[in-house]
């Protein structure tokens, strides 16, 4: 999903010694987006997943894949954005409906099931290297750029991680505090790819 020289260009990084190191800082750096997110961004196809819904006297959005409390049925698929998908409900395969591809919301038009646990929807959703958005795209750069030159400076044995701020006067230099990270509930980028209200 990641230009991998693209990374290195961006890292200012040359020669192959770092690779290993710069592919699990990725990986690592993936993962933590898609938890604070709540869906997996790589393109993946998911067969059969269950569209089943569980009553309870709450908000009927608490309780998702369906969501009963409106016009029509809304359907809420567990990864996003969806680039295709099919919809069967026994051995029938459903027509009357809209995807919003971002969120991974369907509207159903038309419902005269009463065998929930029998609708299921066989999609495609996340990204692929030439889809992922810009913004997620430097979300990860930046994250991984934060985490490789901590690890440079530990191994370097400065204890520090990357410069902040300085001043020329009398020279002073303040570093990022160890640990600190692009990737958290208030990062606006995370914000806006999280699907709220579950």
């Amino acid at each position: 999903m990641i230009d991998f020289s693209d990374l290195k260009v961006y890292l200012q990084v040359t020669g192959t010694s770092t690779d290993a190191l710069l592919a699990s800082l990725v990986t690592a750096t993936i993962a933590t987006i898609e938890s604070e997110i709540g869906a997996t961004l790589t393109s993946t196809v998911y067969t059969a997943e269950r569209m089943h819904y569980i009553r309870s006297s709450y908000d009927a959005q608490v309780n998702p894949p369906i969501d009963t409390s409106e016009d029509y049925l809304k359907l809420y698929t567990k990864n996003y954005p969806i680039t295709a998908i099919t919809l069967t409900y026994g051995v029938d395969t459903l027509t009357s409906y809209t995807v919003h591809s971002q969120t991974g919301i369907i509207t159903m038009y038309e419902w005269h099931g009463d065998r929930m646990e029998e609708l299921r929807a066989t999609y495609t959703a996340g990204y692929t290297q030439s889809t992922l958005p810009k913004d997620l795209q430097y979300l990860i750069y930046d994250a991984v750029k934060e985490k490789y030159e901590g690890h440079s400076a530990s191994v370097m044995g400065s204890g520090q991680s990357q410069v902040s701020s300085k001043k020329v006067g009398d020279f002073s230099v303040s570093y990022r505090a160890s640990g600190s990270s692009f990737v958290n509930s208030s990062n606006s980028v995370i914000s806006k790819y999280r699907r709220w209200g579950f």
